[in-house]
C-alpha cells in the first residue's frame, strides 16, 4: 500500500471511530491560572471554558497551536476495552472488505447465561443481496499493547496465548449459536497454542475465521484479489472467508483432512 493510499486509509477508520463514538475529539488546554493542562471535549468549551483542576473561567484563546487528540468512550472506556480497540477496529474494516453485504455491528458487549459472565470484542450481522438469512459472527481479537511496548523497547513482541476462560467461553457460544467465531491478531500469525485449539472447534465442526496482520493490513483490492482466489466456488462471501483463512493459518493439509477446500 502506497503512502498516500495509507494515511488516507488512516483517516478514514479514525473518522469512522469518531461516528461509531468508539473516540471522542477534543483539545488539551492550559489554564491561565493554575498552569495545569487537562483534557477537553467539543462539548465542554465555546468562548470559554472552566478549568477542570481549579475550577477558573477563562478564555479558550488561540486555537491553532493545539493539535486534535482523541480520547476512548462508551464501552471503550471501560477498563481492559481500549487495548484491543485497533485490533477491533481493523478487523471490522477488514470484514467489511470481505463481504460486501447489509452489515451491521456492536461494538465490545457483555453477556450472562444466567451462569456465567462474558464479553466479546464485537458481533456482526451480515446478510447478502436477496437472501432471506443473516450470518452472525462474533469476534475476538487480541490486544496490541504488547506491539506497542516491543517497539519502544526496540525488541520483538511475542502475542500471549488465548486466556483458558476465552477458549471455554467462545466455545461455548458457537455451539449454542452456530455463528462464526472470528479470532483476530495485528501479529503475524497466531501461536501454536492457539492454532491447536482452533484445530479442536474446526473439528467439532464449529465455523471459525482468523484474520492476522496479513488479512488485517489488506487495502480493498488486496481484499479483492485474495477472495478472488475462491470466486468459481458456490459459496456465500462469509463461508468463502472462513474457509480461505482456515487453509491460509491452519494449512491445507488440515483443511483437507476436515473437508474444507475451495
Amino acid at each position: 500500500m502506497s503512502r498516500k493510499a495509507q494515511i488516507k486509509a488512516a483517516h478514514h477508520l479514525l473518522a469512522g471511530l469518531i461516528q461509531k463514538r468508539v473516540l471522542r475529539q477534543g483539545l488539551e488546554l492550559q489554564c491561565e491560572r493554575c498552569q495545569r493542562h487537562s483534557w477537553y471535549g467539543l462539548d465542554e468549551f465555546g468562548d470559554e471554558y472552566k478549568c477542570k483542576r481549579c475550577f477558573h473561567t477563562q478564555s479558550v484563546g488561540m486555537l491553532g497551536e493545539n493539535p486534535w487528540q482523541y480520547v476512548s468512550d462508551g464501552l471503550f472506556t471501560l477498563p481492559g476495552k481500549m487495548a484491543g480497540c485497533l485490533a477491533a477496529a481493523t478487523a471490522l474494516v477488514c470484514l467489511r472488505y470481505f463481504l460486501h453485504e447489509d452489515f451491521k455491528i456492536a461494538p465490545s458487549f457483555e453477556y450472562n447465561d444466567g451462569t456465567n459472565d462474558s464479553e466479546r470484542d464485537f458481533a456482526v450481522l451480515a446478510s447478502g443481496f436477496l437472501e432471506n438469512d443473516v450470518d452472525v459472527i462474533f469476534g475476538e481479537c487480541k490486544t496490541a499493547e504488547c506491539f506497542a511496548d516491543a517497539s519502544a523497547k526496540g525488541t520483538v513482541a511475542t502475542l500471549p496465548d488465548l486466556k483458558q476462560k476465552e477458549k471455554d467461553d467462545t466455545r461455548e457460544l458457537g455451539k449454542r449459536t452456530g455463528a462464526y467465531l472470528a479470532f483476530c491478531t495485528l501479529a503475524q500469525d497466531f501461536s501454536d497454542a492457539d492454532k491447536d485449539f482452533f484445530k479442536e472447534l474446526v473439528k467439532d465442526k464449529q465455523k471459525l475465521i482468523i484474520l492476522t496482520k496479513t488479512h488485517l493490513e489488506m487495502d480493498y483490492m488486496a481484499a479483492s484479489e485474495y477472495a478472488n482466489k475462491g470466486r468459481g466456488a458456490p459459496l456465500k462471501n462469509v463461508e468463502l472467508l472462513s474457509r480461505l483463512t482456515v487453509i491460509h493459518c491452519l494449512g491445507e493439509d488440515f483443511a483437507k483432512s476436515q473437508y474444507i477446500w475451495i
